[in-house]
């Protein structure tokens, strides 16, 4: 082709037509700009591609980090749910001497809670897909976005919450009451039965952590177990149809 083309030029030039030349010349250049223009529409169409598929990655890795997190909150749950009724007990003054002294697990209701770290690598990833502004209407992107956006926040502020919760009780008995490192050490004191069954003190704290933990706490993993299910729905949809 380009041998051609010199061809042209040649047998042009030494007609000495100066007008066929010239035009020539235009389409000689427009040849040349088309064939920029479909390269780069090419190397376009690869990134294009190139980016789907890692975006294709990233997705499937995040139901990957939301399979996961389901079964660290059903592993959570099913540890925390057996001992509410431990608290309701408290609550609703059902407790005993006797159940307290039998009971080691009634008297380590405030000796400490489950914590969980929830998978966000998946997550992370996304929020630094480079075409953000292509992203915006993606509504899986939205989905997902929405989703850890509001969740992390939330499970954060509760862990949090409860956290200080701990501390302060513990801070509060270490100070103020002798049969703290006996309780530690898991033996039986007299003394902290007696706190446990008739100060208001305990059963403020008690209830405190009670409507912390399940009140709020709780609610919040079993939504986001719900709603994780439904995102990886979405997710095996989308992976499914690239």
């Amino acid at each position: 082709m380009l041998h051609y083309l010199r061809h042209i030029r040649q047998k042009l030039i030494l007609q000495d037509n100066v007008k066929r030349y010239f035009l020539y010349a235009i389409g000689e250049i427009l040849l040349v700009v088309i064939g920029i223009l479909i390269a780069l529409q090419v190397n376009n169409w690869n990134e294009q591609n190139k980016e789907q598929e890692e975006l294709v990655s990233v997705y499937a890795m995040i139901g990957e980090n939301l399979k996961s997190d389901i079964i660290i909150i059903d592993g959570l749950l099913n540890t925390m749910m057996p001992v509410e009724n431990y608290f309701k007990m408290v609550l609703h003054d059902e407790m005993t001497m006797e159940i307290y002294i039998e009971c080691m697990e009634c008297r380590d209701i405030m000796n400490g809670y489950p914590d969980i770290s929830l998978e966000q690598r998946g997550y992370t990833l996304l929020s630094q897909f480079d075409n953000f502004s292509r992203m915006k209407d993606d509504s899986l992107f939205i989905a997902i976005n929405d989703f850890y956006r509001y969740y992390i926040t939330e499970i954060e502020v509760d862990i949090s919450v409860i956290g200080i919760a701990y501390e302060n009780n513990q801070k509060y008995w270490i100070d103020n009451y002798p049969w703290f490192s006996a309780w530690l050490m898991s033996t039986s004191d007299t003394d902290h039965i007696n706190y446990m069954l008739n100060d208001p003190d305990y059963k403020n704290r008690v209830a405190y952590f009670y409507k912390m933990f399940y009140g709020i706490y709780v609610p919040h993993l079993k939504e986001y177990q719900n709603q994780a299910s439904n995102l990886i729905n979405l997710i095996n949809e989308r992976t499914k149809s690239s």
